[in-house]
């Protein structure tokens, strides 16, 4: 009876540790599902499809996060291009580019998702942790190339959102591709497209949230429907207390992240990305 006490609270500990760190690293440009590989390596978790379904999954949280945080948004661009379809679109809608913005977020979508099924099987192979550290250590130097081009020249695009044009969009989701590396990090890749359209790092980092949405939201539903059958009683007990808190620490983290990237801009990320990297290629 100690024993199976002992061994349940160490897989609580271990599903709460996974949904802080899906939650507070999901939307930074430093890879949730790196650290969660850096995690495994650290302290020996070995994985199963059981574990691997809750990794997964709990990203819902995090999605609820940003819909949360850009609810009222969203249902203004859903309102806009409603509208559209009625073919009563408004003075302002026109103006502001809203009434496009959610299908723009869903073409961004479609070269991750064409390139994620090519290349499926190349892709499982790249998760390890020198692997990872590759990753980190090569998005920390794009991170601090771009927020030093960003300082000798701090002109930049329209600060919004919905500024971003159907080219901007392509361009996005093809460096979101770079995400298929695990340890890039889908956040920075986004940004870093973003960034190199000319949007600002506030705006930049909108853009990426606000492309998760579709992305990481589409992953986890998938990924429910496919394992639902296996998945037992307690463990959707565990999927929905693990999405909860992924929900919370994913809140918190992109209100700082925010507060970080308008008076800093991604100098500190870049850093910390490379200082890891280079400890998972020296040390593990």
């Amino acid at each position: 009876m100690l024993v199976e006490s002992i061994g349940g609270m160490g897989q609580a500990i271990d599903h709460v540790a996974l949904a802080i760190i899906e939650g507070f690293s999901e939307f930074l440009p430093v890879s949730s599902t790196g650290h969660m590989i850096i995690y495994d390596e650290l302290f020996a978790r070995t994985h199963d499809d059981s574990r691997v379904t809750y990794m997964i999954v709990i990203q819902a949280g995090a999605i609820a996060a940003i819909a949360h945080i850009y609810f009222a948004r969203l249902i203004y661009w859903l309102g806009e291009f409603i509208a559209v379809l009625r073919k009563k679109s408004c003075q302002s809608a026109t103006q502001d580019g809203a009434h496009w913005f959610l299908l723009k977020l869903a073409c961004a979508v479609v070269p991750f998702g064409i390139v994620g099924l090519l290349f499926k099987d190349q892709v499982k192979a790249l998760f390890s942790a020198k692997s990872v550290g590759g990753a980190l250590l090569t998005g920390g130097l794009l991170l601090i190339f771009d927020d030093l081009r960003m300082r000798r020249n701090p002109n930049f695009r329209p600060d919004r959102v919905e500024g971003l044009s159907w080219f901007d969009a392509v361009v996005v989701g093809c460096c979101q591709c770079l995400a298929l590396w695990p340890g890039f990090s889908r956040s920075a890749a986004a940004i870093l497209g973003a960034r190199a359209r000319g949007f600002s790092p506030r705006t930049a980092a909108e853009i990426s949230f606000l492309i998760g949405l579709p992305t990481i939201g589409g992953t986890a539903l998938y990924e429910f429907a496919k394992s639902f059958a296996a998945i037992k009683s307690d463990q959707i007990v565990w999927l929905f207390i693990g999405s909860g808190i992924a929900w919370f620490t994913a809140f918190i983290s992109v209100k700082w992240f925010l507060s970080i990237v308008s008076r800093g801009g991604l100098m500190f990320f870049g850093i910390y990305r490379c200082v890891v990297g280079i400890f998972l290629l020296t040390y593990l």
